[in-house]
């Protein structure tokens, strides 16, 4: 069994300054940073994902993978998202990102639209498969413990076109951590079930923030035998123009 040990290290102070007689000392201890509240206004839930030619997410990534006899390895690595192509829908956009790893590789396209409606996944993978129909993620006006289904087909684990089902729920804003720092954002959850050549199930978190689009998504997916647990934290974010 891998462990995973914390070890928490105590800064040493070179020098305190007391009061005469050596009672008190000057030391005040910095305050927490405020954290801006990252709740979206009535009206301008769009701005939860920004879109613009350009646009471009740096994504700090960790994979956890369990395979069939109990074994395990994680890896590191770091993706980025540019947006490439912006298309008119009704009510609203859709983009079109491109997911490269750090040597520049293509590994995946994905498609969402955001609209008056809410947020939607339209395709993933590396053909942009679509999913029939569009995957709702969130819903406007957004609403905390708002639920919307989904049943359709799609590019998941289980195979291109794999039927499925889904449902996601607004749990309400959260401090959370990325690599940009501690942000409050949105937190819509995900559970997914399919069938196919490997039946499995995926349950997922992503956070939202105002005019930086997800910050952190946190997903569990289980195929068969094997399980693997991804989490991407936001580095950077470039707005396109």
């Amino acid at each position: 069994m891998n462990k995973v040990y914390l070890m928490v290290a105590a800064a040493a102070v070179a020098s305190l300054v007391g009061c005469k007689g050596g009672g008190a000392s000057a030391y005040k201890p910095k305050p927490a940073p405020k954290i801006e509240s990252g709740e979206v206004k009535a009206g301008e839930e769009q701005s939860l994902f920004p879109f613009a030619i350009g646009s471009q997410w740096v994504y700090a990534v960790s994979v956890r993978v369990t395979t069939a006899d109990g074994k395990s390895g994680q890896q590191a690595s770091e993706v980025t998202l540019r947006c490439t192509k912006i298309d008119d829908v009704e009510g609203g956009k859709q983009a079109t990102l491109e997911a490269r790893n750090s040597e520049g590789t293509l590994t995946d396209t994905q498609v969402w639209k955001v609209t008056d409606k809410g947020i939607f996944q339209v395709a993933a993978g590396a053909k942009a498969d679509k999913f029939e129909p569009a995957v709702p993620n969130l819903m406007f006006p957004i609403a905390v413990g708002d639920t919307v289904n989904w049943k359709g087909t799609g590019p998941l684990p289980g195979g291109t076109n794999t039927q499925a089902t889904a449902k996601a729920k607004v749990l309400g804003y959260q401090e959370i951590d990325t690599d940009m720092g501690r942000m409050n954002a949105l937190a819509v959850e995900t559970r997914f079930d399919w069938v196919g050549e490997d039946k499995g199930a995926a349950a997922g978190t992503v956070w939202w923030r105002p005019n930086y689009g997800f910050v952190r998504f946190r997903q569990e997916i289980v195929v068969g035998d094997r399980a693997a647990v991804q989490l991407l934290k936001l580095k950077s974010y470039t707005p396109g123009k």
